[in-house]
């Protein structure tokens, strides 16, 4: 599968999960609701929908820098790297350039 597909994949996978959770959390307690996630989680294969509920569970506590892409990564260094060089505009002058 390819990268984008599996983003998209993921992507709904992750909002189907949030649904689910949040759809049951209103009508079953806390130990009902675990029971459930449990059960899904053990009646899946599904690599790319582990890894993802297993993303979002430990999502507090990761730096999110590691969840970025190569390219996310180096766009924000290149960045840093011109705010140390002094090659910054004022957010009046960004906003008449993208006007």
């Amino acid at each position: 599968m390819n990268n984008d597909c599996s983003q998209i994949k993921i992507s709904l996978v992750s909002r189907e999960i949030f649904i689910t959770i949040f759809e049951k959390s209103t009508t079953m307690g806390i130990p009902e609701l675990k029971a459930g996630l449990i059960k899904k989680i053990l009646e899946t294969n599904d690599t790319d929908i582990l890894n993802e509920v297993y993303r979002l569970l430990d999502t507090g506590k990761s730096d999110f820098y590691e969840n970025l892409t190569a390219d996310q990564r180096a766009e924000i260094e290149l960045g840093l790297k011109q705010i140390r060089n002094g090659e910054t505009i004022s957010l009046e002058d960004f906003l008449k350039k993208v006007s």
